[in-house]
């Protein structure tokens, strides 16, 4: 695990490999430990990083520290190792930062995978504020699973829970709160967008339909359902890294 400072902000990477550079940007709750069975690729570099609030970077609980600063991170990781242009590759929130840095920097792209999530919409931030408000009031990710789903068994919430690991309410919910900043995209912001694009998603997965939307505004870009997959499992799918090294190698 290496490391470099976003302005004020200590960002942990791993970088393994030699070729064209892959930058790997996981979901919330997450850290680079989610790309674990991502397959090393004959003749690329891959750059797994923390994010800012995630995995070993730094954690400050201030929502000003997030939103746009997510994105900035990427630019300065891409800076600080003196590369031109990486395939960009994000699942879930990964997805959404890395669709606000490619409509910002299209010029660092060769290419750009977002899975899990998409072209989100005002629900889709609506649902990161109240997820910052419920972390705040209720002080633990399974407290807010609890009372968002009171049908779910101790064992499911558990399990997910578990996921979270020991990690801070309070962070996340800074994390939680600064997303909106990066979503919602107007339909003019993608008009620089003209690298190849892969969208994928599980077919169960709710956010499904904001990567297909995708389709609507960068012409260059195809979709993959993961099948019998939702947004859980569909990253663990046996197809999910066979397609992403598919379609790397033909970029």
């Amino acid at each position: 695990m290496q490391r470099f400072r976003s302005e004020d902000i200590d960002i942990c990477y791993t970088d393994q490999g030699a070729g064209e550079p892959i930058v790997l940007v996981h979901g919330y709750t997450a850290s680079s430990e989610m790309w674990s069975e991502f397959p090393p690729l004959d003749g690329f570099r891959i750059i797994k990083m923390d994010c800012r609030g995630h995995g070993a970077s730094d954690k400050p609980t201030q929502s000003g520290h997030y939103g746009i600063q997510l994105a900035e991170d990427v630019h300065r990781l891409i800076l600080h190792l003196g590369l031109s242009q990486v395939h960009l590759v994000g699942y879930s929130m990964g997805a959404e930062i890395a669709l606000r840095f490619a409509t910002w920097h299209p010029e660092c792209l060769r290419s750009l995978v977002i899975a899990g999530s998409g072209w989100s919409q005002q629900t889709d931030a609506d649902n990161y504020t109240m997820m910052s408000q419920a972390l705040i009031e209720k002080g633990s990710f399974a407290e807010v699973l609890q009372s968002w789903s009171p049908d779910a068994s101790d064992e499911e919430i558990a399990a997910i829970a578990s996921l979270m690991g020991s990690q801070d309410p309070a962070v996340l919910a800074a994390v939680a709160a600064g997303m909106p900043d990066i979503l919602c995209l107007p339909a003019d912001a993608f008009s620089t967008l003209t690298i190849p694009t892969l969208g994928m998603a599980g077919e169960f997965d709710p956010e499904r339909a904001n990567v297909e939307r995708l389709s609507d505004v960068i012409s260059s870009f195809t979709m993959t359902l993961i099948d019998d997959a939702d947004h859980m499992t569909a990253i663990a799918h046996p197809a999910f890294y066979g397609t992403i090294a598919s379609f790397l190698k033909r970029a």
